[in-house]
């Protein structure tokens, strides 16, 4: 064999070992961004389903404190009512008529977000 064709092996060798080192550290990036990307996935999955259980817990906290809410909301009123109708007299009817609004506003936040669950949309 020549000494220009072992020269010209030798380069072909050489080209190919860096083409080969190079192919390496390609695949090394690439092993690298998809286990960055699982990873990722991984914690987004993790905080997805701990919030999950959270709106559950929240959400089975609202339905027993519903009926309990919604209760005293209505003996409030019977309480400081007169032919069905609120009256605000004096103080405490005043404070009574802001529970109520309070405890109105609760109650429909309440719902809509029991709704909420039931149609899927939270």
């Amino acid at each position: 064999m020549s000494a220009d064709r072992i020269a010209e092996l030798l380069a072909a060798n050489n080209e190919y070992q860096q083409d080969a080192r190079a192919s390496r550290a390609q695949a090394k990036r690439y092993k690298e961004e998809r286990d960055r990307a699982n990873r990722n996935r991984d914690m987004w999955q993790s905080q997805c389903e701990r919030q999950a259980e959270k709106l559950a817990t929240f959400r089975a906290i609202i339905r027993a404190a519903l009926p309990i809410i919604e209760q005293n909301r209505n003996e409030l009123f019977d309480g400081h009512q007169i032919d069905g109708e609120l009256r605000v007299e004096d103080e405490h009817d005043q404070i009574a008529a802001n529970d109520i609004a309070e405890m109105d506003l609760w109650l429909v936040s309440a719902r809509c977000e029991l709704e909420a669950e039931a149609g899927g949309h939270g």
